[in-house]
């Protein structure tokens, strides 16, 4: 077989297998996230469902990454800006001098 035999086999196995599972999720599911099969109605055990105390980690470890990566960035270019600023000093220093 060819190598684009072996492209067009695995196009139809991925096409039938996304067949059967939307005939899968078709059967009368009301699952809160559209096209994922639920497996069960406790929030604990669910992936896609959290009790209030874990959407409040969720909350708060987001704030806290996103507060972190600010301060990083503004960090790294107020150092950047520092170093740039030197450099046009010892640059303008450099001229004048020779």
């Amino acid at each position: 077989m060819g190598r684009w035999s072996w492209f067009f086999l695995a196009l139809i196995i991925l096409l039938a297998g996304g067949a059967f599972t939307v005939l899968l999720l078709d059967q009368g599911s009301d699952s809160i996230i559209p096209a994922t099969i639920q497996q069960v109605e406790e929030p604990q055990a669910s992936t896609f469902l959290a009790t209030p105390g874990q959407a409040e980690q969720l909350v708060l470890a987001t704030g806290f990454i996103l507060f972190n990566l600010i301060g990083m960035g503004a960090t790294i270019a107020l150092l950047m800006w520092l170093g740039e600023r030197g450099i046009r000093k010892a640059r303008a220093e450099g001229d004048s001098t020779g």
